[in-house]
């Protein structure tokens, strides 16, 4: 009766702290266009348009009970990695004005931080950002 009880207690939390895997982030509500799991961690892709991406103003979620608290965004310019830390979920200005400067292939968003109404904090997958022409 003990062990029973134990597992069914052990079941109830691991469905309780893995609940909310399935949160993503994404920019204009973009699907993922190529998704690659690794030793446990999902690897994700969207690809846009240079114009569709510059009409982008924020981060999207697939769950409206969480938003978005912060987030890095990376890129690559001759050799040099550029990074840009947002405390919001809003793709500033100066994120736009970065991206035309640098003209990155990709753009990395990372270090993403959501929050909910009870002030509850998650962080989730970082996924890459293809720009095409």
């Amino acid at each position: 009766m003990k062990k029973l009880t134990l597992t069914i207690v052990a079941a109830i939390i691991s469905t309780c702290l893995f609940a909310n895997n399935d949160l993503e982030a994404s920019i204009c509500n973009l699907p993922s266009t190529n998704s690659i799991t690794k030793s446990g961690k999902t690897f994700r892709t969207v690809t846009i348009s240079k114009t569709a991406f510059s009409n982008c103003q924020q981060l999207t979620l697939n769950d409206k009970n969480w938003k978005v608290k912060s987030f890095s965004v990376g890129m690559t310019s001759n050799k040099n990695y550029h990074v840009i830390h947002q405390f919001d979920g809003t793709l500033s200005e100066k994120i736009h004005k970065k991206i035309k400067e640098f003209s990155p292939e990709k753009i990395y968003i990372e270090e993403i931080v959501l929050i909910n109404e009870n002030k509850e904090e998650k962080e989730i997958s970082n996924f890459t950002v293809i720009i095409s022409d």
